[in-house]
Formats: structure tokens, sequence, C-alpha cells
């Protein structure tokens, strides 16, 4: 979930809002689409298209919280 979790960083990131400088235009959804489809479903919950309160959704936001936490900690700018 590491590598998941860097590019959800990433392309967040450098998605910013055009109003609103401190939020994505890319929602965790849509990376969770992009990330883990395979054959148009997921293999982890078996959807073809994952909602905002779905398990991967969540696993994923997870991930990314605990990187930028581990990168504040280690002295990182997020």
């Amino acid at each position: 979930m590491r590598e998941e979790a860097v590019r959800a960083f990433v392309i967040r990131r450098f998605n910013p809002h055009p109003k609103h400088p401190q939020q994505s235009t890319v929602g965790l959804d849509r990376i969770a689409d992009l990330l883990f489809l395979e054959d148009g479903k997921c293999p982890r919950c078996r959807v073809a298209k994952h909602r905002y309160d779905s398990d991967c959704v969540k696993a994923l936001a997870t991930a990314v919280t605990r990187l930028k936490t581990a990168m504040k900690r280690d002295g990182i700018p997020t």
C-alpha cells in the first residue's frame, strides 16, 4: 500500500484546485479507480467504481495520512 500512497500523494499534490490550492481536483475515489482497477473490477473489493466511503478508499486515505505523518516526522516538507 506504500507505493499507492506515494502515488496518491503526488497526484493530489500536483493537481491543486484553482480556487482552493490546499485542496485537490482529484479525489481519493478517482485515484483508487486508477490504481486498483484491473480488468474493470477491483480485486480487493470486487467493484467496478469506487465510492468515497468504500474500504479501498478508506485504506488509501489512511496510507496517505500515515505517509504525510512520516514525512513530517522526518522533516520532509509536505
